[in-house]
């Protein structure tokens, strides 16, 4: 999840957003995991989203695999179905406004998927011979 705005606006609300449930690879070349400048426009990751949210007390879960790529995309509907449950019991259900950052690394899962959007682009759109 990013959020594309000016570098020199800020994420605000007029009311009270839902809670967010974020999933990231922090080395992800796809989507930014912090934020980048990207034809003098800001482009803002799951990382500063989380960091906005807390700063203005709403609630979010926000899941952080070190290391990994775009694939984390995916991986949740396989591998985090506790995770989205837990979300959907504390914040939905029971309207808890908890405010979670979980970095998490398992070494032995390996990243598949650390192209750059040209590299991606070029792999889905090889050009004719």
């Amino acid at each position: 999840m990013s959020m594309k705005l000016p570098l020199r606006f800020r994420l605000l609300f007029k009311n009270p957003p839902a809670p967010r449930l974020m999933f990231h690879g922090t080395a992800d070349q796809i989507v930014p995991y912090k934020k980048i400048k990207f034809f003098n426009r800001g482009f803002y990751g799951s990382s500063w989203i989380a960091k906005t949210l807390a700063g203005n007390h709403y609630p979010y879960f926000l899941y952080s695999e070190e290391g990994m790529g775009h694939e984390i995309a995916v991986y949740p509907m396989y591998y985090n179905l506790n995770d989205i449950r837990f979300f959907l019991e504390k914040y939905i259900a029971q309207h808890k406004s908890y405010q979670i950052s979980l970095n998490f690394k398992d070494p032995d899962k390996k990243p598949v998927m650390l192209e750059t959007p040209d590299e991606l682009m070029k792999k889905l759109n090889p050009s004719p011979e």
